[in-house]
């Protein structure tokens, strides 16, 4: 196979594993929590902890699951996650009981889920491409984008025509077998020189390097763990996924409190919906050009003074459509960014290793933005002190990923 083609087979590839993995996690949001407590007349705490239970395996699996990727490849890891969402979903279709719902969603879909991550993708560009990676990673991670873009009419009419989540879950569980495990077999393998190939741009040199070389440094997972770097740019991708995931829990409630009409809430998502993959797109072509960690530090420090001015002065729709547009497109940017800032301080070699405990760490983003809006926005019962909560997040986010420097061979041996 022609090295060309090859090299878009794996960012083909990607998007799909991108895509496939939106297609469950929207199938979660929009057929698990109502209708499915409706049918089973199961008590909400169930149901949530039928989510809680299926993050903490996710997690835990990303992190295992990286040891594999360097060891095996993402091959082997695609295919077994892909037949583990198959036959979970299927079995889901037609489950009646609490028990085997906990075991089939929870345990063996939240393994399949991991499997096709972004852990996943994050390690194959990072090990099959050397430059322009930046605008390789916001092409694949449009994928999760198009799904919601592709899946939300199909779910519409299947919701009018009384077909329900199961036959969605039944007919969306083949997607794993035709669209991921063909390409799976066909492009991924354990690195480049498993397949007789370079990496691909390996011939140029990183646009942007704050030390002007190409980094073909690989650290071992104890080394990354010893440099504050690590720690830095963990702490500022956990606060910023936490900031993340509260304001699109809270914006219409504190757009409410502002006083905007439930009316014009359809024009501020649309806005939402393209500024997102715009800012994926946009920041991931500049962070080729740009130091990957000072822009993940302005991005960070943009969202928090869009989201302080709003809570300032905001009361205005087009004010509030404007914030949200800036809002959308750093959250998009800092999709791209994060990861690639991690590919590029610490490379490629044990890049599975770090990819999936940097996943797994970052999904506690979900479980203290679950606790926090449970328990301590109650508290507040107020989305203002939510949003100063976010705001401070977002502060800590750019000034930690501000200090992280790149590493040091010298200092880490």
């Amino acid at each position: 196979m022609k090295r060309f083609t090859f090299g878009w087979g794996i960012v083909v590839t990607c998007f799909m594993l991108a895509f496939v993995n939106g297609v469950f996690n929207l199938q979660v949001a929009n057929f698990l929590i109502n209708p499915v407590q409706q049918e089973m007349v199961w008590p909400r705490s169930s149901v949530m902890l039928l989510l809680l239970i299926q993050n903490f395996v996710y997690m835990i699996s990303a992190f295992g699951i990286g040891f594999l990727i360097d060891k095996m490849g993402a091959k082997p890891v695609v295919v077994i996650s892909s037949l583990c969402l198959w036959i979970s979903f299927m079995i889901l279709s037609k489950i009646q009981n609490f028990a085997p719902f906990l075991i089939y969603f929870s345990i063996f879909a939240g393994i399949g889920a991991a499997g096709i991550g972004n852990a996943v993708i994050y390690t194959v560009i990072g090990k099959w491409f050397r430059a322009r990676r930046g605008m390789i990673l916001a092409f694949t991670l449009l994928g999760a984008s198009f799904s919601v873009a592709a899946l939300q009419p199909i779910i519409e009419a299947m919701a009018e025509s009384g077909a329900g989540w199961r036959s969605y879950w039944f007919g969306f569980s083949f997607l794993p077998l035709i669209c991921l495990i063909p390409l799976s077999v066909i492009f991924l393998g354990r690195k480049p020189a498993d397949r007789g190939y370079n990496p691909f741009f390996s011939e140029h040199r990183f646009l942007c390097d704050e030390d002007h070389k190409d980094p073909v440094d690989s650290y071992t997972l104890p080394q990354v763990l010893k440099m504050p770097s690590f720690w830095l740019i963990l702490s500022s991708w956990l606060f910023s996924s936490f900031a993340g995931k509260t304001v699109h829990m809270i914006a219409f409630p504190f757009a409410t409190e502002k006083g905007i009409a439930v009316s014009q809430f359809p024009g501020f998502f649309a806005v939402i919906f393209i500024c997102i993959p715009i800012g994926v797109i946009l920041f991931g072509i500049l962070s080729d050009f740009l130091s990957a960690r000072i822009l993940a530090a302005v991005l960070c420090a943009v969202q928090a003074a869009a989201l302080l001015l709003f809570s300032i002065f905001g009361s205005d729709f087009l004010f509030y459509g404007a914030m949200g547009a800036v809002c959308a497109l750093t959250v998009g940017g800092l999709f791209s960014v994060m990861p690639l800032l991690m590919i590029k301080y610490f490379g490629p070699d044990h890049l599975g290793k770090i990819a999936g405990l940097m996943t797994a760490v970052c999904g506690f983003a979900d479980l203290a933005d679950c606790i926090y809006m449970g328990v301590f926005h109650e508290t507040l019962d107020s989305s203002v002190g939510v949003m100063t909560v976010v705001v401070l997040s977002l502060v800590v986010a750019a000034v930690a990923v501000g200090l992280a420097k790149r590493p040091n061979r010298k200092a880490v041996e």
